[in-house]
């Protein structure tokens, strides 16, 4: 299949690119929320989400991942997905990461962001239509620091999803957490929640 969502490309952009100012996030995981595992850690996410094989992907999905199957660098750990909303479209959490050369700091998560700094012409010189809601931003939730952007796109069928994504290091793995939101809820912290309930096994 060789329709992919540019949210993959471009975390597949800057995972080959190898300093700016950072906040720090105070965001508090609901009470709600129970702990997934994934292979080397777990973390907190809304209730109702199941874990996902490929041959449970819709076609949106295959779509969006089938970069990730075909790489031999870049490791699919698993994705999440959401109970049916009123849109009749899963929203889906990945977790993938890609091997570097050294210890992923905050230095390479700056340099990551210095060859981002303008996402948009990044998507139209690769031909793909993408509005960009935010910028990227490195911000600070507990002990994980993170590099943030938030892209909406539009699908072939006309369909729109955002695509929120959060870069992080750990050891000599650089971890990509997206949230394809097909139900476009609009909350801008889902990525910061996960991080803040995140343990490293």
């Amino acid at each position: 299949m060789r329709k992919r969502l540019c949210a993959v490309l471009a975390v597949l952009l800057v995972f080959s690119c190898l300093t700016a100012c950072r906040g720090r996030s105070a965001v508090e995981v609901p009470a709600n929320w129970p702990s997934y595992a994934m292979e080397g850690m777990t973390f907190p996410c809304e209730p109702g989400w199941e874990k996902l094989s490929v041959e449970d992907y819709g076609e949106a999905a295959q779509a969006a991942y089938s970069v990730f199957v075909d790489s031999e660098d870049e490791n699919l750990i698993g994705i999440l997905a959401s109970p049916e909303g009123s849109s009749k479209y899963r929203n889906l959490l990945s977790v993938s990461y890609l091997p570097m050369q050294g210890t992923v700091t905050e230095n390479t998560l700056n340099g990551i962001k210095d060859q981002m700094k303008d996402l948009q012409s990044m998507f139209l010189d690769v031909g793909k239509g993408v509005s960009v809601l935010t910028d990227p931003e490195l911000d600070t939730i507990g002990d994980v620091t993170a590099l943030f952007y938030t892209v909406e796109f539009t699908l072939e069928n006309n369909q729109k999803v955002i695509v929120r994504t959060a870069l992080t290091g750990r050891d000599n793995r650089l971890y990509a957490f997206q949230h394809l939101d097909f139900q476009r809820t609009g909350d801008s912290t889902f990525l910061r929640k996960i991080l803040a309930g995140l343990v490293w096994a």
